[in-house]
């Protein structure tokens, strides 16, 4: 069901209809102001809209609308190729742990300056960003060796059901982490839960009164 809603949405087959005007009204006034009109980063106000059912309904105003999707699940589109600019001019050494907001500002253009401030909203991105090559590579590496230890205990002997739920919310979170960011370790609930899986897996669970440990 999500991957169909997933789908559709991308394909603008459903979805909200985007209001451009009020979400740069909500834009605070530092990113619009002079400062940045010399780099062409500025971004121009929008009228304010007026009451459409004076003026013969919603069709007057349609022009200011961008029907369906808005800018592109909720901006992460953007936000995730300013992130890849960023990755691609520090691809090794990353910028440093806690810098992703700051390391893709310089990236955020135009109507795109209104997600200044905001994270990668990706695991994967951000781990890149902040701790460069290695530090992808350690994630990805993490996450294929938890998934080969649960995959040989689940061969050699029949997982219990805590193994397949552990199973099945770290394998949730990964696919989540697509779209926002669970760190190991992190403050947040999703980080810990995804990390306490993860351990399950790795470690194993009680069955029969004994600790399944793998080999």
């Amino acid at each position: 069901i999500s991957a169909v809603a997933f789908g559709a949405l991308l394909m603008n087959w459903i979805g909200a209809d985007y209001r451009p005007d009020l979400t740069i009204a909500r834009t605070p006034p530092a990113l619009v102001g002079p400062a940045n009109s010399a780099e062409g980063d500025a971004i121009v106000p929008i009228p304010e809209v007026g009451d459409a059912g004076a003026s013969g309904g919603a069709g007057s105003g349609e022009e200011r609308f961008q029907t369906r999707g808005g800018s592109e699940l909720s901006g992460r589109l953007e936000i995730w190729s300013a992130s890849l600019r960023a990755i691609a001019d520090s691809p090794w050494v990353g910028y440093g742990p806690g810098t992703d907001a700051l390391a893709i500002d310089p990236y955020l253009h135009g109507e795109s300056r209104r997600f200044a401030g905001l994270t990668s909203h990706n695991t994967w991105l951000r781990t890149w960003i902040e701790f460069g090559f290695l530090g992808i590579a350690a994630f990805v590496a993490f996450v294929l060796a938890t998934i080969a230890v649960a995959w040989r205990r689940g061969s050699r002997l029949a997982p219990p059901s805590m193994t397949w739920g552990a199973l099945a919310i770290f394998g949730g979170l990964l696919v989540a982490q697509g779209f926002e960011t669970f760190l190991l370790g992190g403050v947040n609930l999703p980080s810990f839960v995804w990390t306490f899986a993860a351990g399950l897996l790795v470690v194993g669970t009680e069955r029969d009164g004994r600790a399944v440990v793998s080999s």
